[in-house]
C-alpha cells in the first residue's frame, strides 16, 4: 500500500505540519514503493537505492512483505565482503 519513513516525518515537520496525534498516515506516505525480491543481490539493492535515493527497501514475495532491508544494513555486508577479501590477499601475499 505504501511506506512511511523518518523521511517522510522530517518532510511533514518542514512543510509545517505538525500535529502528529491527528496525522492520517495514509495521506501523507509514500504510495509508489519500489520493492525487491530474496533474489535481488546486495549490489542490484545497493544500486537501487543509490539510483532511486531511498534509505529502505521492501522485500516482498507472492505479494507479501517479507521484510525491510536498510542501506546500513547492506553497507554492513559489503564493509564484511571487503574485510574478509583484504584478508584473503593478504594472506595470500605472505604466503
Amino acid at each position: 500500500v505504501g511506506i512511511f519513513t523518518e523521511r517522510d516525518v522530517v518532510r511533514l515537520y518542514a512543510d509545517g505540519d505538525r500535529d502528529f496525534d491527528r496525522l492520517a498516515v495514509e495521506a501523507r506516505m509514500t504510495c509508489a514503493v519500489v520493492a525487491g525480491q530474496l533474489s535481488i543481490s546486495v549490489d542490484e539493492a545497493l544500486g537501487l537505492m543509490t539510483e532511486r535515493r531511498f534509505r529502505h527497501l521492501p522485500v516482498v514475495e507472492d505479494g507479501k512483505l517479507l521484510g525491510l532491508v536498510s542501506i546500513g544494513d547492506l553497507v554492513k555486508v559489503k564493509l564484511s565482503e571487503t574485510a574478509e577479501e583484504a584478508q584473503a590477499l593478504r594472506a595470500y601475499i605472505t604466503s
